[in-house]
């Protein structure tokens, strides 16, 4: 005689019940286990690509720096440089949720000292490519080569830290974004010289910011 032979029939309705409820749990957890799995592959898959563009774009500032710092006047900023405020972008990250940082803090000065830090470099980032050109000086390279030159004159000036100076992509031009002392964040035209206005504020074309990179030159 089986088990279920030994039981009621209430008690046989109870038990199928169970089984019942048993599968369906059962279902519910390889379905949640599944999801769990495919989330932790996204995730580790999202880590790569992210360490990927930082190291990527780091050497690309430092090919740059290099190259700048080889080729034309940089600007000596120390008048401008003087007591910064540390920011740390992994426990106040940028407004932005696309971002990259390749260092773990940066220097911020009161939004003064950075148009004067950044208006002698602009001038010798417009001397080196003179205009827009498609493809070979146009507004990525403008934001790019204007990074790399705020790396190298930070360098210079015995900084143990790079400025919170971002190149910033939207969805049709590149451009420039730093960070004041007063946590205030500032689009920077590198093709004019001008501060276009407070990130914040920019959600059209072509300021309506997607991603920023913190980058400065990578430490070897």
């Amino acid at each position: 005689m089986g088990f279920r032979d030994w039981l009621c029939s209430d008690e046989r309705v109870k038990l199928r019940l169970c089984e019942a409820e048993n599968r369906r749990l059962a279902e519910r957890l390889a379905e949640l286990t599944e999801c769990y799995t495919r989330c932790l592959a996204e995730r580790s898959q999202y880590a790569a690509d992210c360490f990927r563009d930082k190291w990527y774009l780091s050497d690309r500032v430092s090919e740059l720096s290099g190259i700048l710092a080889r080729s034309i006047q940089v600007p000596d900023i120390k008048s401008y440089v003087g007591d910064p405020v540390i920011y740390d972008p992994w426990g106040d990250p940028p407004p932005i949720v696309d971002h990259v940082v390749a260092d773990n803090n940066y220097y911020c000065y009161p939004y003064e000292s950075w148009v004067g830090i950044l208006a002698p470099i602009q001038a010798e980032v417009k001397k080196t490519l003179k205009r827009w050109q498609s493809e070979v000086s146009d507004c990525d390279d403008f934001a790019l080569v204007m990074a790399g030159l705020v790396a190298v004159a930070f360098r210079n000036v015995g900084g143990v830290k790079q400025g919170a100076f971002f190149v910033a992509w939207s969805s049709t031009h590149a451009y420039n974004v730093f960070r004041d002392a007063s946590g205030d964040w500032w689009i920077f035209e590198p093709q004019n010289g001008a501060v276009i206005g407070k990130l914040a504020l920019f959600t059209e074309k072509p300021y309506d910011t997607r991603k920023l990179w913190a980058l400065g030159e990578r430490k070897r």
